[in-house]
């Protein structure tokens, strides 16, 4: 049955593969022990500028150009092994853009489409009080973006690319925090990237409220970059309304997010936030708004096993409760238990030999010894007799 399992979520993964930007608490890869997740979102994205090369000065995007997305993620992510995930992730952008051509006339411009797909592994190589879980994924595109007049409204990056990092959490029963390190690999002589990231989230009963601080730098240049002066006039501005969220030369980027998850039930959560970018060097200065849900479908039953959501104690542990490596026994003010019940000592008055009334000894005749006190009184009397 656990080959089955595996072969249908392999399947679930490979349908589902269209990419989505994960959301950011998915950074903390939380275990998910003898359930499937699935999760839906959708986000609002716009563009209201971008950050100059220079670095961190912010420009308004010219008057009647604009840029703006619209995003619906399908993901899923489940155990295959203790401690060993499989997730695919997807998106399905529509991407609107405006620009004041000759004469002042507005030029909007629409696509919709798949973005790009990607599916990834993470598992706990170190578990204990800090949890190091190598993340690795693998995204491709479904719409090329080609950085060339009269291209299609850009909804994505447009390139493969190979992604590794190291992820650090830290559990606790009433708040977690986390953090990221790795590099990204980008096809098509793009820059490499080094991503990194911190994320804080705390329970508030059935409530969990979190904020991050993440970014990424560009380790190399682009491979065209002594065409970035011609290719910002007839690419960017004409295409993509001025917007350099995808296909920039040598980006970096740091942004916040601010989010709120409220756990309904063992099987349902939803969750809904924002973010922004304050910080950057030649990339798009956005402004995003996302809503979702997570349906936690629990599998156990398949195999004759208790559900493991009837061992929550409160929604607030729905996160916690999980096969990865953490012994939760320090942050909770339960004692252990021990799989043996404890020997009870008893006092001596109180020991199994004497827990039952004794019954008092009954005082046996032996007829043999009073016969033989008959013959000695006997003898002594005739004795006596004799004497005299």
């Amino acid at each position: 049955m656990r080959n089955s399992m595996t072969l249908t979520l392999v399947a679930v993964l490979a349908i589902t593969a269209w990419n989505a930007n994960a959301a950011p608490f998915d950074d903390f890869k939380f275990g998910t022990p003898e359930r499937i997740d699935f999760k839906l979102e959708a986000s609002y994205a716009k563009t209201e500028g971008n950050f100059e090369k220079s670095g961190n000065t912010f420009t308004k995007l010219p008057a009647g150009s604009s840029y703006a997305t619209t995003d619906f993620d399908l993901g899923v992510r489940a155990e295959i092994a203790p401690r060993f995930h499989l997730y695919g992730t997807g998106r399905l952008t529509s991407a609107e853009a405006s620009n004041t051509a000759f004469g002042g006339t507005p030029q909007n411009k629409t696509n919709t489409g798949f973005a790009y797909g990607q599916v990834g592994t993470d598992f706990v190589l170190v578990a204990g009080r800090v949890l190091v879980i190598p993340d690795f994924s693998f995204s491709f595109p479904l719409e090329n973006t080609e950085r060339t007049p009269g291209s299609k409204v850009a909804l994505s990056e447009g390139v493969i690319d190979g992604n590794a990092r190291i992820v650090l959490r830290v559990e606790r029963r009433s708040y977690r925090f986390g953090g990221f390190a790795g590099v990204t690999y980008r096809d098509g002589g793009r820059s490499t990237l080094l991503p990194y990231g911190a994320l804080f989230e705390f329970t508030l009963g059935s409530w969990n409220i979190g904020v991050d601080a993440r970014g990424y730098q560009s380790l190399n240049y682009d491979k065209d970059t002594d065409r970035e002066t011609a290719i910002d006039a007839t690419y960017f501005c004409p295409v993509n309304g001025c917007s350099k969220r995808y296909a920039a030369f040598n980006p970096s980027s740091m942004e916040s997010n601010l989010w709120v998850r409220i756990n309904a039930t063992p099987e349902f959560s939803f969750h809904f936030g924002g973010g922004m970018d304050w910080a950057g060097s030649n990339v798009a200065r956005d402004t995003v708004f996302t809503g979702g849900m997570v349906y936690r479908w629990d599998h156990s039953g398949l195999r004759g096993q208790s559900s493991p959501a009837s061992n929550y104690e409160t929604p607030a542990a729905f996160e916690e409760n999980v096969r990865d490596g953490v012994d939760q026994r320090p942050f909770t003010n339960q004692k252990p238990k021990s799989s043996t019940p404890p020997t009870q000592i008893m006092a001596p008055e109180e020991s199994p030999a004497r827990r039952a009334p004794r019954r008092p000894r009954e005082k046996t005749i032996n007829i043999q010894d009073e016969l033989n006190k008959t013959e000695m009184q006997m003898e002594g009397s005739s004795t006596t007799n004799d004497g005299n």
